[in-house]
């Protein structure tokens, strides 16, 4: 079995590591380089997504865009 030392070193680990990760994985730095890269892959900026139309008017007009890209898409096939 270990003495003294061994525990004190083994203690030491215990807190040490836990604390060493908490502060590593909580710099800013860490955030910007690794994880705000794979945050835009997964959520992408709300510029880059679609907005669904909020009027009457505006879904008619989409309506009517999509039916006419139907058509012409099965004229060309």
């Amino acid at each position: 079995m270990g003495g003294a030392v061994m525990e004190i070193g083994r203690m030491t680990m215990y807190m040490f590591v836990p604390i060493g990760m908490f502060y590593y994985f909580g710099l800013p730095a860490f955030n910007e380089n690794f994880v705000r890269p794979f945050y835009n892959n997964v959520y992408p900026p709300e510029e880059a997504t679609y907005k669904p139309p909020h009027s009457e008017q505006a879904n008619r007009e989409l309506l009517q865009r999509l039916i006419e890209e139907r058509r012409s898409n099965a004229k060309e096939q």
